[in-house]
């Protein structure tokens, strides 16, 4: 997380000029972070007889990732089912799955808030003052995590994602 806060240092001798081009400031908070661990479990199948999912397990025993077939890449942020054995072919076994748990990452945050405030000067102690906010001014999508039950059709792909961009004026008195 950066944040910054700036005064333009804008003055005039002129008095009603200066009502325009004084007491103008700008801030800004970026914030980016990594996505949150994720793990990948079975619809349903209870391999341990516990009354919970199971954790999935490697179709070749060892993990990796490729992008699946005739899916969005730009949704699919989670991997492709075709790395797990499928859940009619795990065995109740007891035996909780070779996928670790929070073995995958899910998408990254990033977003930039920006706000511009103008303050005018109405008697001696008094303003007035006026702010634009704009909460992702860029409107970068976030995308939420992957679904994460083998079976389901959003398997690995992002069906959520954070507020878009925001923008709120405010005006404001102070006595």
């Amino acid at each position: 997380v950066m944040n910054f806060i700036y005064d333009f240092p804008f003055k005039s001798s002129n008095k009603v000029l200066n009502q325009f081009v004084s007491g103008v400031s700008v801030s800004g908070i970026f914030q980016a972070q990594t996505g949150n661990a994720f793990g990948i479990f079975y619809n349903g199948l209870d391999t341990q007889g516990t009354g919970l999912s199971a954790r999935a397990r490697f179709a070749n025993g060892q993990p990796g990732q490729a992008p699946a077939p005739g899916i969005n890449p730009r949704l699919q942020t989670g991997p492709d089912s075709t790395l797990f054995l499928p859940a009619s072919l795990s065995l109740l076994d007891g035996n909780p799955g070779d996928v670790p748990r929070g073995s995958f990452v899910g998408p990254g945050f990033n977003q930039f808030d920006f706000s511009v405030t103008k303050a005018f000067s109405v008697k001696e102690r008094n303003k007035f003052l006026v702010r634009a906010d704009f909460f992702n001014l860029f409107n970068r999508v976030n995308l939420g995590n992957p679904g994460t039950i083998l079976g389901v059709a959003q398997f690995g792909i992002s069906t959520t994602a954070a507020t878009s961009r925001i923008i709120q004026i405010v005006a404001r008195y102070n006595f």
